[in-house]
C-alpha cells in the first residue's frame, strides 16, 4: 500500500531533490518552482547557502566538515535550517519533524534521523534563546 502524504510533504519532498542538486545546478529566477513558498526556500537558500553550511558544521563532532556528511543528509539539513531560520511562519516542530521524515526516506543508514533530529534540534533551541 502507498504511503499518503500530503502536498506539504509532497512539496518537501519535491524541494529537497531541489536542494540535493543545487551544488550541480544554476538556479536563474525563472527555474524556480511556481508556488511562492518553495521559490521563497530556494531564494533564501541560493542567497544564504554559506551561512546555512556554517550553522550546521557548528554542530558537527569536532574535526567533521560537511563534506564528510552524506550527500542527502547535507540536503535535509540544509533545507531544514533554511525553514527555521528563514521561513517565519513555518512552525519549528513541523520543520523538524518534516526533515526527519525525509532523512528516514533517503538518509544513508539509521543513525540519520536521529542526527537530522539533534542538529536541528540544537539549531532551534539556540534561536529560541
Amino acid at each position: 500500500m502507498a504511503e499518503k502524504r500530503t502536498k506539504t510533504q509532497q512539496r518537501r519532498e519535491q524541494l529537497f531533490t531541489l536542494v540535493f542538486q543545487l551544488p550541480y545546478l544554476d538556479y536563474e529566477a525563472e527555474d524556480l518552482p511556481k508556488d511562492t513558498y518553495s521559490a521563497a526556500v530556494l531564494s533564501a537558500l541560493k542567497e544564504h547557502l554559506a551561512d546555512i553550511d556554517a550553522r550546521i558544521e557548528s554542530h558537527l563532532a569536532p574535526g567533521w566538515k560537511l563534506f564528510r556528511l552524506a550527500k542527502p543528509t547535507l540536503a535535509v539539513l540544509r533545507l531544514g535550517v533554511c525553514e527555521l531560520e528563514y521561513m517565519d511562519k513555518i512552525p519549528t516542530g513541523a520543520t523538524i519533524n518534516e526533515m526527519v521524515n525525509l532523512a528516514k526516506r533517503y538518509g544513508d543508514d539509521g543513525n540519520c534521523p536521529r542526527f537530522v533530529n539533534g542538529v536541528l534540534g540544537a539549531i532551534a533551541r539556540e534561536k529560541a534563546e
